[in-house]
């Protein structure tokens, strides 16, 4: 009996990352056959943090396989207030992923954590990166069904599994909740509310925010955690669609 051959794979299972210094990239001949960050990192071997573009996925992505357990995808970096607003806090350079500059693939997280077969998803907020990494922030469980572009403020049962700094939620700080998106951003005025990607309530005072309209410039660049950590400073908003 003859034995049928094997199909020709037109996917790379051993992907490396990406040329750092093509951005914005164009996408490659040959994908990888992992989907993401988070099934690269379980098939095994030592991946490489990078940018990898993932069969499926309509954009690269900066996947994080050293800190917290690894299988992270990046999807937000806030370096400054510079051109922030309820547009582009869903996408921004989308073929440009970077630790270093202002980018967000928000848009695409919903369907990354759809990738996951659990029944939660774990997300991640660092701040003040320009100093170091996992700084004055934390890894969150989530339920699945939470929405990364949701506009209300009702996602509250999350879970701190791993604080970065000494820090507790309190409504003058990170609030026990999951960042949205603030559909009633106003910038500039008395009494405004620059909030675009935040964790506190429609009628606080601001901290615990990730990310100001650009028309709002009292912070560098958003209000976090008062008197502890005061600014935010550069921002990395991270996802993992199954849990740790």
């Amino acid at each position: 009996m003859v034995a049928e051959p094997e199909p020709e794979v037109t996917c790379d299972r051993s992907p490396r990352p990406l040329p750092a210094d093509q951005a914005p990239h164009q996408r490659p001949e040959k994908l990888a056959c992992a989907r993401s960050c988070q099934q690269l990192r379980s098939q095994g071997g030592s991946p490489q943090d990078g940018v990898y573009w993932f069969t499926g996925m309509p954009v690269p992505v900066l996947c994080d396989f050293s800190h917290d357990g690894g299988g992270w995808t990046l999807l937000l970096t806030a370096k400054s207030r510079d051109g922030w607003n309820l547009l582009s806090v869903r996408g921004r350079r989308e073929r440009s992923p970077s630790l270093d500059d202002n980018y967000s693939i928000l848009r695409h997280a919903n369907d990354i954590r759809d990738l996951g077969n659990g029944t939660r998803f774990a997300y991640r907020i660092e701040t003040q990166a320009e100093k170091g990494r996992q700084r004055w922030g934390g890894v969150w469980f989530a339920p699945r069904s939470y929405s990364f572009v949701r506009e209300a403020p009702d996602q509250t049962h999350v879970f701190l599994v791993k604080r970065f700094d000494k820090w507790k939620h309190k409504v003058s700080g990170i609030r026990r909740r999951m960042p949205w998106l603030n559909m009633h951003v106003r910038g500039g005025g008395s009494g405004d509310d620059p909030a675009v990607l935040t964790t506190a309530a429609p009628t606080g005072d601001g901290w615990g925010t990730l990310l100001e309209d650009e028309g709002h410039g009292a912070w560098h660049h958003s209000p976090w955690i008062s008197p502890e950590a005061k600014n935010t400073g550069k921002v990395l908003y991270w996802m993992r669609e199954e849990a740790i």
